[in-house]
């Protein structure tokens, strides 16, 4: 296997602009890694675990991974598939009957209560792991949100069983829509092995793969190098650390969200993807598996823009608007080459905390970056070369990933971005050179004319 990634061209431009984006305050630290298939090419560390206490970050910092967690119940999920303990296509009701007594919402009665049905068909797991269940977040649908607070019931990351009694608000199978849909997997698989989802995670993916640092529970080994959850102020884009963290004591382990770990142990469980189900001297999954995860396990339907019903939380979220995604078992996949050089058929996803992966099966390359706060980090793997684009100043969070409205390389070495906070920045790459216009007609009218914003 090969890599065209450089780690001696990528070094010293990374270091210098993720010291930068350090040392300008625009984040209070970050840690990224990027791996090839047969080790890691780069991994570095900058600024503070928790801003203003002058604790150092460092490599094996330990993140909270949020939705990269995902992943990791997926790969669980395929390998009881694998045992015939579980199945991607019938009713996943014959494992866990909760999901037979689930109801469809269909709105809401003159008192502000919710209309409820059965839906017109049965769950399935490849359903789940794809997010086309019916399922979905209040963080980006309103009628989940309504729900969860009309009902008086806590989010699934609270690790409460209630929390999961959510109705859908679409037909399984009808589209495409994020939410909770791999805490109930999590389920099946705990269903399915008769162990609770930690235990089986540790027993069958951490422990093999060498991955000591990951787990739901913190470890006091772990909590000694845990990095503090930053939260950006919408008006004044300052950080300040939150008091944030996964319960420790839970009914069940929230398989959306719950587990932490760090960049070297995601290296770990990405490297084994890129090395079709073997790592660390051990075989977890199939080549044939690794396969079936890596490509369109959803048919026709595409990967939409999620809007914020809460701002706090998330704004608008959408990679690469406008490129072709679909979504596997379990990661989003670019159908079409990405704006930023990413080839077709890359595997991704991301955490709230501005937690990042992304696995290139065809240049060999997988990163992880955990950043904990806002800006886009852009790696071109034609040169080697990375970029981290800061926050447009006065506007700190202009961009975050979940304001980008679109991305576009027009083809002559620049990058043209279009914010839904208002303006385009455009990134000269020859040059470095970084500018941002106002919505100016000449200027929008361009990036209209490239196609960037149709």
């Amino acid at each position: 296997m090969t890599t065209s990634l450089d780690p001696s061209r990528l070094k010293p431009v990374a270091d210098t602009l993720l010291q930068q984006a350090v040392g300008a305050g625009h984040i209070p630290g970050v840690v990224a890694a990027a791996s090839s298939a047969e080790g890691t090419l780069y991994e570095a560390a900058f600024g503070e675990r928790a801003l203003g206490t002058g604790v150092p970050m460092t490599p094996d910092t330990v993140f909270w991974l949020a939705s990269m967690t995902k992943p990791i119940v997926g790969a669980a999920a395929m390998q009881l598939v694998e045992q015939g303990k579980l199945t991607l296509d019938e009713p996943a009701a014959k494992i866990l009957p909760e999901l037979a007594e689930v109801k469809l919402l269909t709105g809401w009665d003159t008192n502000g209560q919710p209309l409820l049905r059965a839906p017109k068909s049965q769950i399935t797991l490849r359903q789940l792991l794809t997010h086309t269940a019916g399922f979905t977040s209040d963080i980006w649908n309103a009628d989940s949100a309504r729900y969860l607070k009309t009902m008086n019931l806590p989010r699934a990351g609270s690790g409460k069983k209630i929390a999961l009694s959510v109705p859908l608000t679409f037909e399984p199978g009808e589209r495409w829509e994020y939410g909770i849909n791999i805490d109930w997997a999590g389920q099946l698989v705990a269903a399915a092995s008769g162990m609770r989802l930690g235990e089986y995670i540790q027993k069958n993916i951490t422990e093999p793969l060498g991955m000591q640092s990951t787990g739901f529970k913190i470890s006091p080994s772990m909590r000694a190098r845990l990095a503090t959850v930053h939260q950006r102020d919408p008006a004044t884009g300052s950080l300040s650390t939150t008091p944030f963290e996964v319960p420790q004591e839970t009914e069940f382990d929230p398989g959306g969200g719950g587990l932490y770990s760090t960049a070297g142990d995601y290296l770990r469980f990405t490297r084994m993807i890129l090395n079709h189900g073997r790592g660390n001297g051990h075989r977890l999954l199939k080549p044939e598996t690794i396969a079936a995860m890596s490509q369109n396990a959803m048919g026709p339907l595409r990967v939409k823009l999620l809007r914020t019903q809460n701002k706090a939380a998330s704004l608008d979220a959408e990679f690469f608007t406008g490129v072709e995604k679909s979504w596997g078992l379990t990661f989003m996949i670019n159908e079409q080459l990405a704006p930023t050089g990413r080839s077709v058929g890359s595997l991704a996803w991301a955490g709230l905390p501005n937690a990042f992966f992304w696995i290139d099966p065809k240049n060999q390359n997988d990163v992880w970056i955990g950043t904990e706060s806002g800006g886009i980090n852009i790696l071109d793997r034609k040169t080697g070369r990375f970029k981290y684009l800061l926050p447009q100043k006065g506007n700190p969070n202009s961009l975050s990933r979940n304001c980008i409205k679109a991305i576009l390389d027009d083809g002559q070495g620049r990058l043209w971005i279009g914010t839904f906070l208002g303006g385009i920045d455009v990134l000269d790459r020859k040059t470095g050179k970084y500018e941002h216009y106002k919505n100016d007609p000449e200027f929008y009218g361009a990036v209209v004319n490239l196609g960037a914003l149709g």
